[in-house]
């Protein structure tokens, strides 16, 4: 799949495409956006899938911490601050760095589902939304709000598109016994 993006009010040409496939049980999504103006463009890129939530949930992700939000706020990222032991409490609405990009849940059905992030998506949103069936395991290029943010790591920032360059990024997801 593809679209073309004329100027209009974001005011940058680009090309943006997702290839969605299915080998030996696992399924792979690619994204890739590319600048296609005169002018360099702030660019980012991210996965939203979301999961039915099983009956007792446990959620497993190496991350370095979490931005936290304030109390209230629209989730937006406020301060950085230490991972929360349960990754799978629901309440979750935050984008956790220094992702290993890899992430693995499960529950009582006894399947384990694992993710995989290519290098470009080091960033992790976790959404647990309470009294929810379901919840979001997002692999992003950038922090939340990334744009308007400033001393930001190399690997929380948007990334910024030469002229004909692009950004890439990848998942995979598969599922097993637990």
């Amino acid at each position: 799949m593809w679209f073309e993006h004329p100027r209009g009010p974001w005011p940058w040409r680009y090309r943006a495409e997702q290839t969605v496939s299915l080998e030996a049980g696992q399924l792979h999504i690619s994204l890739s956006i590319l600048n296609l103006d005169s002018e360099p463009m702030p660019a980012g890129i991210g996965l939203h899938p979301y999961f039915v939530r099983p009956q007792g949930l446990w959620l497993n992700a190496h991350t370095g911490g979490r931005w936290a939000t304030l109390t209230g706020e629209t989730g937006l990222p406020h301060a950085r601050d230490a991972a929360p032991e349960d990754l799978g409490a629901p309440g979750h609405d935050h984008c956790f760095f220094g992702w290993d990009r890899r992430a693995e849940f499960g529950g009582a059905d006894g399947l384990a589902v694992s993710i995989t992030a290519s290098p470009a998506l080091g960033n992790l949103v976790i959404y647990t939304p309470p009294d929810e069936a379901y919840f979001c395991l997002e692999p992003v290029s950038h922090v939340n709000n990334a744009v308007n943010m400033d001393a930001l790591a190399q690997a929380e920032q948007m990334a910024v598109l030469a002229p004909g360059e692009q950004l890439q990024g990848a998942m995979t997801i598969s599922v097993r016994p637990a």
